[in-house]
């Protein structure tokens, strides 16, 4: 009995086998693309950065980009911009401080890198910081990037806290002496009073 399908299952067997190795393919190639760059990060982790404050980040390369990246960019890449996000930064524009092109001039791609951003926390949590440099194709063949900067957001500590802790001191400061002005101390002693056994071994 001849396939109902036919001859168009022949193609989608084929579609159905190709597949998966097309998607093995640009998905190894991409990875290559995305080579991993040797990037310093300075300081290498950033610890209790409270809400509302910048902190100063400092990154370097041991050797220069190359002209591969003339006409290229920086990216400086927060993994969640609701903790934190880049509000200034070396050659680039007030308006898109986390993009650095690299045309600015000719000394980020002849030189080693030796830039600096500002880093500001926004809410209490977790995140990452990334830099990818890519060169001026629309689509991108050769990818740089780094590894990533821990980040850790605390709160601004603010009066509320203070009197909240306080208050808390104070009540608990409160229930004790109202616990012990209604102790009764001769129940406390009958109960801590140590029973007296047997001194030495009885004989039958």
């Amino acid at each position: 009995m001849v396939c109902p399908l036919w001859p168009i299952h022949i193609v989608v067997m084929y579609v159905l086998t190709l597949c998966p190795v097309w998607f093995l393919c640009t998905g190894v190639a991409s990875a290559f693309a995305q080579a991993t760059w040797n990037l310093t990060f300075s300081p290498s982790k950033i610890d209790q950065l409270v809400e509302q404050t910048d902190r100063t980040v400092t990154i370097w390369t041991g050797a220069p980009l190359g002209p591969d990246y003339s006409d290229g960019k920086l990216e400086i890449d927060v993994s969640d911009q609701t903790i934190a996000r880049v509000t200034n930064s070396s050659f680039s524009d007030d308006s898109n401080p986390s993009v650095i092109y690299l045309n600015t001039s000719s000394m980020l791609t002849s030189l080693p890198l030796n830039l600096s951003f500002a880093l500001r926390g926004k809410f209490l949590g977790y995140t990452s910081v990334t830099v990818r440099a890519t060169d001026g194709a629309s689509n991108p063949q050769k990818v740089l990037k780094s590894d990533p900067l821990s980040v850790s957001v605390i709160r601004r500590p603010t009066i509320e806290d203070k009197v909240f802790i306080y208050a808390v001191a104070i009540l608990m400061g409160l229930n004790y002496v109202n616990m012990g002005s209604t102790l009764d101390m001769d129940v406390v002693k009958s109960t801590l009073k140590r029973p007296i056994g047997q001194i030495g071994r009885a004989h039958v």
